[in-house]
Order: C-alpha cells, then structure tokens, then sequence
C-alpha cells in the first residue's frame, strides 16, 4: 500500500456533543479510512486490510483471502493451522507471549523492556491464581454453566482465563480489568456469531451511572454526527448504551 501525507483537507476536526469530544473520519484518497464505529476504532486499507482496535488492550487484524499463507508474524501466518500460530521468526515454536514477542521485536527502544520492571511489578504465585481464577472474578470465562457456555466448544477458553487472571494480578483484582478481561472472551465469540448469555450484573461488571449494557446493539446513525463513507461495516456491536 502507497504512503499518504495528510492535506489540510482530511486533517480531522472535532465536534463536541452530549459533553464528549468526537473526531470525524479521516479518508486519505480511499486508501485509507480511519474511523469509529461503536466505540472501536477501525483502519481499513484499500488493499482490504481491517485493523480494529477498543481503547483497552485489544486489538485485531482482519485480512482477505488472498493473504492466506502470505503472512508471518505475532497475528500467526494465517495458514488455518493454529498449532502454528505462535512460530517465532526463527520458525520454532515459542514457549509463550512473551517469547513470540521478542522474536519479532524490530527495534530496541531506550527504557523499554520485554519483561515488567519497578516496584509495582507483582510475581502472581499460585494463590493468586486460585483466587482470580474464581467465579468471582475471572472465572466466569470458562463456567460450564455460565453465560459463555454455548461459546466453549468454539473459541478456546485457557489463553483468556490466563490473561485475565494474569491482568488481575497485575492489578490486584481490580474490577475494572477483569471485566475489560472479560469482555474480551465476549468479543471473540460474538465475532464467532455465537450467541451469549448477559453476564453484566449489579455484583459483577455493573455498568456506569445512566447507562446500561447490551450485547448486541447498532452504532450511531450514520447522520449523528457526519455522513459515513458507504462502504463501512453496519455490523452489531455489544457495548454501553446510554
């Protein structure tokens, strides 16, 4: 895909409404459309490439079929095998995230490091697994009979328990990363098209102050705020309303 400078034509403008400050879409020549839908934003090429990304920690590629086999990297090759997918760029197998990450590192940034470094750093021993690993707080992920039942034979539980039990380490079980945690799991299945059960309540996740959770709703007309370009997706989304 060809590089594109903004003009002073497509530099974004904000527009302020309900007290919250919103940005327009950004279109450089159609070969690329940056934008928001729900409250994900998403960059879509001319080439067919769609990344999404929800303001939180998750992020995801989507890629047409002629990329198939074409890829490598810490999104898998996309070959259809996920035995495969976490192969580092020496073509072995990692053991872990961490390990897939630093394979693929094409820079080393002053300060930065692959490992969590500074008094705030928590080890999470094995009792701190079996706590956060409860029903109580991430748990709910891989319940038999929780509201993500129907989504268990699909999307694999193991690696979203481990990374909500891990985030809640880090943040000493802080609610509000359990349920960003959570509601990752909810994206992959949703974007399954498998149904699930609401798992928002007054003890668990409870929604904000004048709002309330949905799991499936459509995203602002396309007149709220500007005219859509009219090849964006209309798809469902799962999120606050308010």
């Amino acid at each position: 895909m060809a590089s594109a400078s903004p003009s002073a034509e497509n530099i974004p403008t904000k527009s302020c409404s309900m007290g919250s400050s919103l940005r327009y879409h950004l279109d450089y020549d159609n070969e690329l459309v940056v934008f928001l839908s729900g409250g994900t934003a998403v960059v879509e090429t001319d080439a067919g490439i769609t990344v999404t990304f929800d303001w939180r920690g998750r992020v995801s590629v989507s890629l047409p079929s002629n990329y198939q086999g074409a890829v490598c990297g810490l999104f898998g090759n996309y070959n259809g095998k996920a035995q495969d997918d976490l192969a580092m760029r020496n073509g072995q197998s990692s053991k872990n995230g961490a390990e897939l990450g630093e394979s693929w590192q094409v820079a080393l940034v002053p300060g930065c490091s692959s490992v969590c470094q500074g008094a705030w750093c928590l080890a999470c021993y094995d009792s701190h697994r079996k706590k956060y690993q409860a029903q109580k707080y991430c748990g709910i992920i891989a319940d038999l009979a929780g509201p993500f039942r129907d989504c268990h034979s699909r999307v694999d539980t193991a690696p979203y328990l481990e990374d909500c039990v891990y985030d809640a380490c880090q943040h000493h079980g802080h609610q509000g990363s359990v349920c960003d945690a959570v509601g990752v799991y909810v994206s992959a299945c949703q974007s399954q098209g498998i149904p699930i059960r609401s798992w928002r309540t007054d003890a668990f996740c409870l929604c904000p102050s004048n709002s309330h959770y949905t799991l499936c709703a459509t995203g602002c007309p396309a007149t709220f705020f500007f005219n859509l370009p009219h090849h964006l997706p209309q798809g469902l989304l799962k999120g606050l309303r308010v």
